[in-house]
């Protein structure tokens, strides 16, 4: 059974490839604070890796979008909402779970702010969900 890969679906797994799974080993560089230890040519070629990944996405994202157009796709916009109120309340029970846990006050009071921030999104997204024409 061969599986057919449309014009889109390629451009979308060459611009992960290309353009967002670099990023990632040079975030680790970056979060590991060894980027301060390097060589200067090797910061010279990891800021050309940086440019050459930002120019490699921004011209996939127009190709996308033209590939988009040509294709007459459509997002889901209730499958997009639903997505969002899960990821906010996610992020609220994890910042709720920072606020029960710890130890100083000033991070009980950041945590609890950031889960009463996230449940109010979440919320907001719910009560926006009848608003949506499908």
């Amino acid at each position: 059974m061969k599986y057919h890969l449309s014009r889109l679906d390629k451009l979308l797994l060459i611009r992960c490839l290309m353009g967002q799974l670099p990023i990632i080993g040079i975030l680790s560089i970056f979060l590991s604070q060894e980027f301060f230890t390097l060589p200067l040519l090797t910061k010279v070629v990891i800021i050309l890796i940086l440019t050459t990944n930002m120019g490699i996405t921004i011209y996939f994202t127009k190709e996308i979008k033209l590939e988009q157009a040509k294709e007459n796709t459509h997002f889901h916009a209730r499958a997009m909402q639903i997505s969002f109120i899960v990821i906010a309340l996610i992020f609220g029970f994890i910042d709720l779970y920072r606020g029960v846990t710890a130890v100083e006050t000033y991070q009980q009071v950041i945590g609890y702010i950031g889960a009463f921030i996230c449940i109010v999104i979440a919320g907001l997204l719910v009560w926006g969900l009848k608003f949506i024409k499908d």
